[in-house]
């Protein structure tokens, strides 16, 4: 299979996993308000669909049935379609009377929650994300000077704001790393796997410095998290030990890598990106910082995470949105789906839930945090089309023209 059809393969693959995933969401996630409750020697909850009411977030709401339940134990009423239900956290009643219950819960619908989004809290969660992506810019520079590829931090911005663009319109699990990659290899002739391999670095630091966080912040919240404990723990020290045995010289010298880089295809290219990967060893102030830099972009992710679940209705405190956050972002970079679609809002609805929230508001949160995320790719193709683009316009033309996409970035390591 040519390399063509492989990334074709890839993409399509991806696709796939997005939609499997898609739908999932679809399935799951109520599309009616629905009434639970729990009677008494019966712990599988009665659950009707219908209408709430006024505010959902009130402590005692009234709702419309709309259709049977889909459990119904003997000590529930029979509620014909119309009726008017009143519940609060305890109790239930009804027209002909009342029923002792050990919980009852309603839970809107997806449709409610986005007409009942304040739309203002958009602004503070586009200007969390927008900080983050300065840091993330900043951090991407440092990393190219520590790599001897000093470039202008406008110019870092314009790339990275462009890569943010080609995320929406390349459908691969990566499509803003490679055009990242290919217009600052262009830029670095010279330089030119050492340019390459700052972006391996910038995502694979980041994506550190996020377990990082939320193996802090999970083992410094309550029992809610506990299960996720010892699996971000032992991610996140397979991810330090990984790294340290590629840049440490001491751990190189025990290990056969040199020898595994000889028996690939295109060995001197992959001995070029070995010595660029290298020489970040030499930059633990460099990486020291980038880290830092990382975890404050992971704490703004959750900010807009935070702010946005706020604004859906939800009351959780910030510290439990880092660990919604942390573990969503570090699971949604694995290379599942193209830009983690699917992913992100079942591990949200899943994680919240976990905290003792709704499924339904999480999956809300990702869906309005990843619309964030597109709008700031759209601000990455305005970029294309202001003067400071054209250069970059240019080159990807030239490109075309020549049959040289920036998915095929294997002639582009040659020193």
């Amino acid at each position: 299979m040519s390399p063509h059809h492989r990334r074709l393969a890839r993409r399509v693959l991806g696709l796939l996993v997005a939609a499997l995933l898609v739908w999932v969401v679809y399935q799951t996630v109520p599309w009616k308000d629905r009434l639970l409750v729990t009677f008494e020697k019966d712990q599988t909850p009665a659950e009707w669909e219908g209408t709430l009411q006024g505010p959902w977030q009130a402590e005692e709401v009234e709702f419309v049935v709309e259709s049977a339940p889909s459990h119904k134990p003997l000590a529930a009423p029979d509620l014909p379609i119309g009726t008017r239900v009143r519940a609060t956290a305890d109790r239930l009643g009804w027209e002909q009377g009342s029923a002792m219950v050990s919980v009852a819960e309603w839970r809107p619908g997806l449709p409610r929650v986005f007409r009942e989004l304040q739309w203002t809290a958009l602004l503070p969660a586009l200007a969390f994300l927008l900080g983050c992506t300065l840091v993330v810019i900043t951090r991407w520079y440092l990393l190219l000077i520590a790599a001897g590829c000093p470039t202008r931090w406008t110019q870092v911005l314009r790339v990275t704001f462009v890569g943010l663009f080609f995320n929406l319109i390349l459908p691969g699990v990566s499509g803003g790393d490679l055009a990242r990659a290919y217009w600052m290899v262009k830029g670095h002739p010279e330089r030119r796997a050492a340019a390459l391999m700052s972006v391996f670095m910038d995502r694979l630091l980041g994506l550190f410095a996020m377990a990082l966080l939320a193996t802090i912040a999970i083992y410094a919240n309550d029992d809610r998290f506990a299960a996720l404990r010892l699996p971000v723990l032992a991610a996140t020290l397979a991810m330090l030990l990984g790294g340290l045995a590629l840049v440490n010289p001491w751990l190189r010298t025990h290990l056969p890598i040199a020898k595994l880089l000889d028996r690939l295809p295109a060995s001197e290219q992959f001995h070029a990106l070995d010595a660029a990967l290298r020489h970040y060893g030499t930059r633990p102030g460099a990486i020291l910082v980038a880290i830092f830099l990382s975890i404050l972009n992971h704490l703004g992710a959750s900010g807009a995470l935070w702010v946005l679940g706020s604004a859906l209705g939800d009351n959780h405190s910030f510290h439990d949105y880092v660990c919604i956050a942390a573990v969503m972002n570090t699971l949604s970079a694995v290379p599942i789906s193209p830009g983690g679609l699917g992913v992100g809002e079942v591990l949200a609805g899943s994680l919240l839930r976990l905290a003792g929230g709704s499924y339904t508001i999480g999956v809300a949160a990702s869906i309005t945090y990843r619309l964030g995320m597109f709008l700031q790719g759209l601000l990455g193709g305005l970029v294309l089309l202001l003067p400071g683009g054209a250069a970059l316009r240019q080159e990807w033309r030239e490109a075309e023209s020549e049959g040289e996409q920036p998915g095929a970035l294997e002639p582009l390591v040659h020193e």
